[in-house]
């Protein structure tokens, strides 16, 4: 770590990101004024002390928040997905968060959290359990446990 009032060394890259929302629906003021505010000052600060930053993030678009939702607007996942995606992305612009990415996640970043889990599998981190979930036979799906 440099010493106060020293020269900055050469920038590092520095990967900044926050928590992903869950797309079914717009941010609310408990992510701005948490993980999104306290991440864009990290990303911030870090520019000013001569880092090369990239400050991205994704919608984290496997809850089961997202079924239930678009089930009760009648829409699909899929559209709601992308209306919340619009939203964030407007929210994110008028509170003057600066964000180089924000972004659905893709087939490679789905490849690696697979290939992360399943290396984890192989080498014993999980125990395997047995339990009951909901399942639509009719729709093929699992559905949330009722409150």
């Amino acid at each position: 770590m440099a010493e106060p009032g020293s020269a900055p060394a050469a920038g590092r890259r520095v990967n900044v990101s926050f928590s992903p929302p869950t797309p079914n629906g717009d941010l609310h003021l408990g992510h701005l004024a948490g993980p999104v505010l306290a991440s864009d000052v990290c990303a911030r600060s870090q520019k000013i002390l001569g880092n090369d930053v990239v400050y991205a993030c994704s919608t984290d678009d496997n809850q089961t928040y997202v079924v239930t939702t678009a089930q009760r607007l009648g829409t699909t996942p899929e559209a709601l997905i992308q209306e919340a995606l619009d939203s964030v992305r407007v929210s994110l612009d008028l509170a003057g968060i600066d964000v180089d990415l924000f972004e659905r996640p893709d087939e490679e970043y789905t490849a690696f959290v697979r290939d992360f889990f399943t290396h984890l599998w192989r080498h014993g981190a999980f125990d395997r359990r047995e339990v009951e979930l909901p399942y639509d036979a009719e729709t093929g799906e699992y559905r949330p446990r009722p409150s």
